[in-house]
């Protein structure tokens, strides 16, 4: 349990390095938690369309980290792009806007085009970088002898990825713990058509891997036993991608860039999409890790509005050779513990927003939060303000105070998992950051 996530870890330094940050001249804040977002948009550019219906148009707009943006072969049509809430705001020279809404969803996002029509928003594909005609052919026979093993998880609020593999004497579907925890009630589906119904399920205790025993007739990928020894950085490795489980086999081939304790790096351009997807070693065939996360370095919010660095996107896979340790699951109370996460999760995230509202001075009759926790401290707040200002600001900040602590206090006495114990560690570490900023500005009030 020396190291769990990386993805928890990373996302933790970035959010409590910039929880608030000032605005750069002719360019909005860049808060921490938008760097994965700035990522994405910036990685490659975008294809804006409309359907007949609403009378075809066609536009391939490329985004900057300088936060400006271009229209391939429209130079008139440039412009200015910040995240603002739930959307990315695009403003033309000419002052008129476009959006497109949040979380960014690269096969398809929805918009808005400057006329008010809805328009829809992909990402275009990047060029792949040369390969070898021999290790193509060799990623072509994986995907011809294995394409069956993969496997579609379907729920009610998400699809995801997984892969059937040999483990000891049984098969076995792997997959990312978050991503069975994101799609909701899970079931689970080979790309054949397949139904696949668990005979046992857990958990790892020390990373994001999610392990199913299934009854899968035929043969299956082959788990390396020993990273360490048969695989060296430089080896050709190819990602199975099956993104957002939308059951289309891609071939993502790239290197093998590092060997660690409990990861691997490789630089196969795998989206978040691709979480749950096999890393496969092509010199012998085996599986040597699964596709789980991004890692974003420099990330310096302030010089990354001034366009003057861009972030490298890093690519890991967490290996499934030397797991330490299993945990049983029961659907329920896993679910419930996912639930519960979110829910502070989602109040973490509002308590940053509302300290940015109040560290920018704005008026208490002004804030606002869809957070029903940090939306009744704000209440609570504006309608004792009305009668004694000094009281209602210390009653303001013992309230905030409850809502930094209540929901992570009860959370402690019942969260069981690994995985989810550790995003309540994570989220521990920002509410206390985030407490101490309000305490900063509380004391000047007094």
């Amino acid at each position: 349990m020396r190291r769990f996530s990386h993805a928890i870890k990373i996302a933790c330094i970035v959010r409590l390095a910039a929880i608030a940050i000032v605005a750069c001249a002719g360019f909005a804040p860049l808060h921490a938690e938008d760097i994965f977002t700035y990522a994405r948009l910036c990685a490659q550019p975008w294809e804006m369309s409309r359907p007949a219906a609403a009378g075809v148009w066609e536009r391939v707009r490329a985004f900057h980290w300088d936060g400006t943006f271009t229209t391939q072969g429209q130079p008139g049509e440039s412009g200015k792009w910040v995240v603002s809430g739930n959307k990315v705001a695009l403003t033309f020279s000419d002052g008129t806007t476009e959006s497109i809404a949040l979380p960014l969803d690269p096969f398809g996002s929805d918009g808005i085009a400057t006329d008010g029509q809805p328009m829809d928003v992909v990402q275009l594909t990047p060029e792949p970088p040369p390969v070898k005609p021999e290790v193509q052919q060799k990623a072509s026979d994986i995907v011809s002898a294995f394409g069956k093993d993969l496997v579609i998880i379907s729920g009610n609020v998400g699809d995801g990825s997984g892969f059937i593999a040999n483990f000891g004497k049984s098969k076995f579907l792997f997959t990312n713990i978050h991503v069975i925890a994101g799609v909701g009630t899970a079931t689970f589906q080979a790309l054949d058509g397949t139904k696949l119904v668990p005979t046992s399920i857990s958990s790892a205790a020390d990373r994001d891997v999610f392990c199913l025993g299934v009854n899968q007739a035929g043969a299956a990928l082959e788990l390396m036993q020993d990273v360490d020894k048969e695989a060296a950085p430089g080896d050709d490795v190819v990602v199975l991608g099956n993104a957002d489980g939308q059951g289309v086999v891609n071939t993502l081939i790239g290197k093998l860039l590092a060997i660690n304790a409990d990861t691997i790096e490789v630089n196969a351009p795998f989206i978040p999409g691709n979480s749950g997807s096999p890393i496969i070693h092509l010199k012998t065939g085996k599986v040597i890790g699964i596709a789980t996360f991004h890692d974003i370095i420099n990330y310096d919010a302030v010089e990354v509005s001034k366009g003057q660095i861009k972030p490298i996107i890093r690519r890991y896979g967490y290996r499934l050779d030397n797991v330490n340790g299993w945990q049983a699951v029961e659907w329920r109370s896993f679910y419930a513990q996912s639930t519960e996460m979110e829910k502070i999760e989602g109040t973490t995230e509002a308590l940053a927003d509302l300290l940015r509202q109040v560290e920018a001075n704005t008026p208490s009759a002004s804030l606002r939060s869809d957070d029903p926790v940090v939306g009744k401290c704000i209440l609570l707040w504006q309608e004792a303000r009305s009668s004694n200002y000094q009281i209602a600001d210390r009653a303001f900040a013992s309230s905030v105070q409850a809502a930094c602590q209540t929901d992570i206090a009860a959370a402690r006495l019942h969260i069981g998992y690994a995985f989810f114990l550790h995003k309540l560690a994570d989220q521990v570490k920002k509410r206390d950051e985030i407490l101490k900023e309000f305490q900063k500005t509380f004391t000047k009030w007094q």
